[in-house]
Formats: structure tokens, sequence, C-alpha cells
């Protein structure tokens, strides 16, 4: 989970996997001077991120809550993605880094759009006198700058990395159509936030390793108020000649109210087994198991756990 990593859009077709990124066009220069290396990047079309898909659809979207009174017919939304200009669709980054006391250490500049919609526009059109309604919404990608650092070494025998994005997002304004009646708010304000990530990992003398990341905001999660925790963690042990790897925990945990975390909380398990016959190809049988209360990504998949066997073969 990489807070600093903005340049190339979300791969989400399979949810769980977190971290995965879609590669795009770009010109990238980079100067090495001394201890230093000053890298620009500019993208001249936008490209948003690959959503999930049927039952895991809605798992990075707050539900959309109706008036009372009101009962769904009928929904349908539509995307509408940048105008195709350099000034509208084109995305920009800085970074540069250094390696001071064995640590990697790094400060970045983004500017361009979030790669995920953020709904800005609700149309509700009454079906009847009951209070049957159709609803159509529209969703925007909204532009965006972020502050970045991160830095990655070792404490002692303990590798240890982490990152900040402080987030400066143009404010997009919300509009719900009833009718002849139209109510103005705001979906996203311009006020700055920050996402972090720090993590450790370790390999024990019996060759068990261990690593775990805590996070300060998911990747969907926009707002200061809006922003939850979360605790990752994974513990996999090699054999015979590392062509197995068991992974007997791994997974997530999420909690979305500190002052009651009993009912406002995720989890998602992933066990996982790991073979390699061969050095291109990678076979993995595992499951997600997912648990939680209240509002958040992984209680509402809990009713989708699921096994699956993958076959990665590189080239």
């Amino acid at each position: 989970m990489n807070a600093t990593s903005n340049i190339c859009p979300e791969d989400l077709e399979d949810v769980f996997n977190f971290g995965e990124q879609a590669g795009v066009n770009s010109v990238l220069t980079t100067y090495y001077w001394k201890d230093f290396t000053f890298s620009g990047v500019y993208v001249p079309t936008f490209t948003p991120a690959v959503l999930p898909s049927g039952v895991y659809a809605s798992a990075l979207v707050e539900p959309m809550e109706l008036p009372a009174g009101m009962t769904l017919r009928k929904y349908s939304d539509r995307i509408i993605l940048p105008e195709q200009k350099l000034t509208e669709s084109s995305q920009a980054g800085f970074k540069v880094g250094t390696n001071l006391f064995d640590y990697d250490l790094s400060l970045s500049y983004y500017y361009g759009r979030d790669d995920l919609p953020l709904l800005n526009k609700v149309t509700i059109s009454p079906v009847d006198t009951l209070g049957t309604v159709n609803v159509a919404a529209e969703m925007i990608y909204p532009k965006m700058q972020i502050i970045g650092a991160d830095f990655a070494g070792s404490l002692l025998d303990v590798g240890i990395w982490g990152e900040a994005a402080l987030t400066i997002p143009d404010e997009v304004e919300m509009q719900t159509i009833v009718g002849d009646s139209i109510t103005k708010s705001i979906a996203l304000k311009n006020d700055p936030y920050c996402k972090f990530v720090i993590g450790g990992d370790y390999t024990f003398k019996n060759g068990i390793y261990l690593n775990t990341q805590f996070l300060h905001g998911f990747i969907n999660e926009r707002g200061n108020d809006a922003l939850n925790d979360y605790l990752t963690f994974r513990i996999e042990k090699k054999f015979f000649n590392d062509e197995l790897k068991i992974v007997p925990i791994g997974g997530a945990i999420s909690v979305t109210d500190w002052n009651d975390y009993r009912n406002n909380y995720g989890l998602v398990a992933n066990p996982e087994i790991i073979y390699y016959p061969y050095d291109n190809i990678e076979l993995l049988f595992g499951a997600y198991i997912l648990d939680g209360k209240g509002s958040n990504m992984f209680s509402s998949l809990k009713d989708n756990d699921e096994i699956y066997l993958k076959a990665k073969v590189s080239s």
C-alpha cells in the first residue's frame, strides 16, 4: 500500500489485490547529482482506475440514502471523463530522493486527478404518488495536488518503511435534483487531508517471515472525516528450497469508529498456499473470509467469502 504512488491508476478488478496498478504512457526524465536523484514525469492522457464488478462493485462506494418516504425503482449512473485536452486530462509529478544513514528518503509532488470517481450529481424522478422514484447519478474525477514523503531502511534486523501523502483537493459541488427543486451542497471540501502508512517486516531464524502495516486512509477515502484505520498482516514460511510457500495467517482489520469499535470494524482473513513448479510459474490456492459490523468495505462484503485457485505465468 503506497500512499504516495499516484501516477498509475489502481487496478481493482480483483478488489482484494491491494496495491495493484495499471501502466500508463508517460514521459519520464531522471537527473542524478551526487547522492540525489531528481525525477519528473508527465502523463498527457487521463486513465481511470479499473473498478471491481459484480457483487464487489459497491465495495469502494459509500451507499446512497434516499430521503424518507421514497422507494427506489430504477438506478442508473454515468461517469464523466475529463475533456481530452492537456489542461484537463494531463497529470505530472516530481520527486527528489537520496540516501542518508542507509535510509532511502524522498519528497514528491503530484498534480492531476483522483483515479476513482466521486458522486457530484443526483437526479431523483418521481414515478407515482406513492413515493416510488428513479435515480440517475453522475460522477466525476476530482482534481487534486498531493505532497508526499517516504522513507525505507532497517532498524537492527527489522525492515521499516513509511509514507505520508498530504492531499489538497479542488472543491467539488454536489447537486441533488428532485423534480423542479435543486439542492446544492459540498461533495468534497478543499480542506487538505493526510493519508499515511508505516510498516515493518522481519524474518525469524526458523525462516518464518512476518510483514505488517498500519494505514490511515484507504485508496477510496477522501476528506479528514472519512479516513479510517487499517492494520494489514501476513505470516509466511517457505519449504523445499522455496518451491512451496504457506501463509497460515494473512489479511487486514479496519476500524471506522474507535469510540465504538465493537460495532464498527471489518475483517478479512486470507490464508494461502503458493507452489512454484518452475521459475516462471506460480500456482496459488487460498481463501477470503470476511466479517464485520457497521459501514465499511469488509463488512459490506461479509456474505461473499470465496475460495480461489490462480495460476501466474511470467515471461
